[in-house]
């Protein structure tokens, strides 16, 4: 495998018209890898999805044990979607969830 594959070449325009801009020289599959990471970035904490997620991801998100994040929404304590036997949680439900549990006198 060649080693030019995997580099990524920087250089500063020669053109007036493109004054402080750069060229950048790279593969397609570093291409398709940045733009699998911009697309990560944009929907937060690497979920795949960016309305749902996992319990997984909300636990990830509160940092609390998965456990934790399931036994609440099976008491209804934390707002779920049901997909069949699976079970998702909305972002916008998370965020709501965590304001109002800041409010709560204990």
């Amino acid at each position: 495998m060649s080693e030019s594959k995997n580099i990524v070449a920087l250089r500063q325009s020669e053109s007036p018209a493109d004054e402080g801009r750069m060229i950048v020289t790279m593969t397609a599959a570093e291409l398709r890898r940045l733009i699998r990471e911009e697309i990560s970035m944009a929907n937060g904490n690497g979920c795949t999805s960016p309305a749902l997620l996992s319990a997984e991801k909300a636990a990830k998100l509160f940092d609390v044990p998965k456990t934790w994040i399931s036994e609440a929404a099976r008491r209804a304590e934390l707002p779920s979607v049901r997909l069949g036997h699976y079970v998702r949680f909305r972002i916008e439900d998370l965020q709501a969830f965590v304001a109002t549990r800041g409010q709560r006198k204990l």
